[in-house]
């Protein structure tokens, strides 16, 4: 997702009928504003990539172990630290 409102982003639906999202919204965004941002970029996406629900998270960062020190996001852990958001999503 390149949509100003969303700072980070992990998509997860692996083994599910549709995509979600784990979201953590850009400085000065609310979810309202997210939910656009999001609905916005499904509407260049086909059907079969269209995120169906979303939540809104704390930012991933090194100092929480959700980002590599060269800023790379660590998907398993933020799914880990994540899980019953995940498991609401699905």
């Amino acid at each position: 997702m390149a949509e100003t409102e969303i700072a980070q982003a992990v998509i997860t639906g692996e083994g599910r009928s549709g995509l979600s999202a784990l979201v953590v919204p850009a400085e000065g965004y609310d979810d309202v504003a997210v939910a656009l941002a999001v609905n916005r970029t499904n509407m260049r996406l086909s059907v079969t990539e269209r995120v169906r629900k979303h939540a809104l998270v704390p930012a991933f960062t090194v100092e929480n172990g959700l980002l590599t020190p060269s800023q790379k996001i660590r998907r398993v852990l933020v799914m880990r630290a994540n899980a019953e958001t995940v498991a609401r999503l699905h």
